[in-house]
């Protein structure tokens, strides 16, 4: 049996913050693994049913935060990292302070400096729970496409320039965009509609509605991340355990975990936005016609429902294989 305490934010309420819960839930399903947690974050929300207590005989430090906090303790180091963008050195220092690194796919793994990677493994991304599945998606007129605009590297201007060219408001369709900054939000779309200057009237544009929780994933019933960075996003899993199929780039390590016949693939290549560093960029045309498509073609997309509704939406689910504690109990 493995001893481990496990560092986290998990009592954050923040986008890690909730990684952190699911990663937790994760370790302590393992059977193979006796957990506990410490936080050095401050605490911002209650949690209940996580171990807190002390545990003698440590084996394992599992780490779970920013990498300029890892530490090098006298127990083995695990910490888990996603290398999100190419370009970035000054990870490396830190992360040479720890036993093993363990990543979320394939491509994050070949993102890190080489004489780190023999130590680095592959474990499953994961939520703590799925949503209650709901067949009415199906039956839906509408094609109600889904964005997050959370965070650095969205390539939020990319999607909404695809979504606003590609249809207008006489189309049964609506973009639903995940955001916590609404009124940012809404100058940044008008922004991108007089930028384009297609029509001389906003209500000619197809609709766009902004929310700020989880009901969006409910009323959507086709995800968009085609993110620059590579890291896996808790709002593409969210989405996905909601049953909603995926348009993704074609370089994307989220396709490693779940099957194609889920997703709609768009062409990307390799490239730099506003900075030295190197992610994802979609082909904008390509990413247009994969909307239409989409919207046109419901055969498809009731295909690719059903097959969410049926075991799709427990792809990222913490009790599936190549989950965390699976890969830290083969390597102590």
């Amino acid at each position: 049996m493995i001893k481990s305490v496990t560092i986290s934010p998990y009592n954050s309420n923040s986008h890690m913050g909730e990684k952190a819960r699911s990663l937790v839930a994760d370790i302590s399903s393992c059977d193979g693994i006796v957990n506990t947690n410490c936080s050095i974050y401050k605490k911002e929300i209650a949690v209940q049913n996580i171990q807190e207590n002390a545990l003698d005989d440590i084996d394992a430090c599992i780490q779970y935060v920013k990498y300029m906090n890892f530490v090098k303790s006298s127990y083995t180091n695990v910490g888990i990292f996603e290398p999100s963008l190419q370009g970035k050195t000054q990870e490396k220092n830190f992360l040479r302070l720890l036993d093993y690194v363990i990543v979320r796919s394939h491509k994050q793994r070949s993102l890190l400096p080489k004489c780190l990677q023999a130590k680095a493994f592959v474990a499953r991304p994961n939520v703590a729970q799925v949503a209650k599945q709901s067949p009415i998606k199906k039956i839906s007129k509408d094609t109600a496409f889904c964005v997050s605009a959370l965070g650095k590297h969205t390539n939020l201007e990319i999607v909404l320039k695809a979504y606003l060219s590609s249809f207008t408001s006489k189309d049964n369709v609506i973009l639903n965009v995940l955001s916590n900054s609404p009124e940012e939000l809404a100058k940044f779309v008008t922004d991108i509609r007089n930028t384009l200057s297609i029509f001389g009237k906003i209500d000619l544009y197809p609709a766009i509605a902004i929310y700020g929780n989880v009901d969006v994933y409910q009323k959507s019933n086709c995800f968009i991340d085609v993110s620059m960075d590579y890291s896996i996003s808790l709002h593409t899993m969210m989405s996905v355990s909601y049953a909603n199929p995926l348009i993704t780039c074609n370089h994307d390590g989220i396709l490693e975990w779940l099957d194609q016949s889920a997703c709609y693939i768009v062409d990307s290549r390799s490239g730099s936005r506003e900075s030295n560093l190197i992610g994802n960029i979609p082909d904008e045309i390509h990413l247009s016609e994969t909307m239409k498509r989409v919207v046109r073609d419901r055969t498809e997309l009731n295909r690719k429902q059903s097959f969410m509704l049926d075991s799709g939406f427990k792809s990222f689910y913490y009790k599936k294989e190549k989950s965390v504690g699976d890969v830290i109990c083969s390597l102590l």
